[in-house]
């Protein structure tokens, strides 16, 4: 590929022109994570139950609040131990699958046979969870919270065709949630980050907040790059007139 000066003239200009136009998107997205990141380096952290109740009772709004989380109705499986704050139960079935193969062989002749798989596919999910959680003393409905689950336990076959196991969300947790307080309520659908300390929260947010930037950037480069390429690999006869 013979490169002309004039390409690497305009391939300088769409070099400043992309430059220009990510620094622009760049300072959006900067502005963007700086008022995110506000939100949790500003927010008062609270990890006394008294505290937690007192700003519960004054509306103190942005908190990261640390303390245990614990399912007032926990729920349990016969077949799993432990009680559990929620239970998923996933059935699987053990199902033939078909499918018509056509090939040709070695004189030319064109054939169809009958594939057979076997695989474990999902046929049922049943949830069950707690109704409420008690944090830091207070009593909240369960939709307040978003907790990670994990699988709990062996895999139990039913039979040769069917079985089933669980993922399970512990039933008592110690962690924080970022949230607003209004109108004596927390916010709805709190990540609830567990074994996790309020300032420990906040530096991850801000952490990720810095990827974020560092891959926007990466992938711009590499989009300009490419941009440059492209223009380059074209015969660009009009540059000649």
């Amino acid at each position: 590929m013979e490169i002309k000066p004039r390409e690497i003239a305009f391939s300088v200009a769409i070099v400043f022109v992309m430059l220009a136009l990510g620094f622009l998107i760049g300072s959006k997205i900067g502005d963007h994570i700086t008022e995110e990141n506000e939100k949790f380096t500003t927010a008062a952290q609270i990890t006394d139950d008294e505290q937690f109740q007192y700003a519960l009772a004054t509306d103190f709004g942005n908190v990261i609040a640390y303390g245990d989380l614990i399912a007032e109705q926990p729920v349990s499986a016969d077949d799993l131990d432990g009680e559990y704050a929620i239970l998923t139960k996933i059935t699987e079935q053990y199902t033939m699958h078909t499918r018509e193969v056509t090939y040709t062989d070695s004189k030319g002749h064109t054939h169809t046979r009958t594939e057979i798989n076997w695989t474990w596919d999902r046929v049922k999910r049943e949830e069950d969870s707690t109704e409420t959680f008690s944090f830091m003393g207070v009593s909240f409905p369960a939709d307040k919270f978003s907790v990670s689950t994990h699988r709990q336990g062996k895999m139990i076959y039913d039979n040769s065709e069917l079985r089933h196991y669980y993922v399970v969300a512990d039933a008592s947790m110690v962690g924080s949630i970022h949230t607003r307080i209004k109108d004596h309520m927390i916010a709805d659908d709190n990540e609830f980050y567990a074994d996790t300390e309020p300032q420990t929260v906040v530096d991850r947010a801000v952490k990720n907040a810095g990827v974020l930037v560092v891959m926007f950037w990466v992938f711009w480069i590499a989009l300009t790059c490419g941009a440059v390429y492209g223009f380059c690999a074209l015969e660009n006869r009009w540059l000649d007139g």
